[in-house]
C-alpha cells in the first residue's frame, strides 16, 4: 500500500533532516528544539525563506544588471 503524505509532513521532514544532517543536532537535541507544533511551525517557516532566498539574490542581481547597463548607456552619450 502506498503512503500519501500531505505537504506540511514533507516540510517538516526537510527541516528535521536539516537539524540533523546541516546543522548537526543530535536526535534528542533536535526533539528539544522543536519541543512543541509552535516551534516546529516556525522551524518550517524558516526552512522556507532559506529556499526562496536563492532564487529573491538572482532577481535581485538581474535587477541590478540591468540598473548598471541603463546608467552606462547614459555615460556614454
Amino acid at each position: 500500500k502506498q503512503r500519501l503524505y500531505r505537504r506540511e509532513d514533507v516540510k517538516r521532514i526537510l527541516v528535521i533532516k536539516n537539524l540533523l544532517h546541516v546543522q548537526g543536532y543530535t536526535i534528542s537535541g533536535a526533539r528539544k528544539l522543536i519541543g512543541d507544533t509552535a516551534n516546529l511551525n516556525n522551524l518550517v517557516v524558516e526552512e522556507e525563506q532559506e529556499i526562496e532566498r536563492p532564487s529573491q539574490l538572482n532577481e535581485i542581481k538581474e535587477e541590478l544588471l540591468q540598473l548598471k547597463n541603463m546608467l552606462s548607456k547614459k555615460s556614454n552619450k
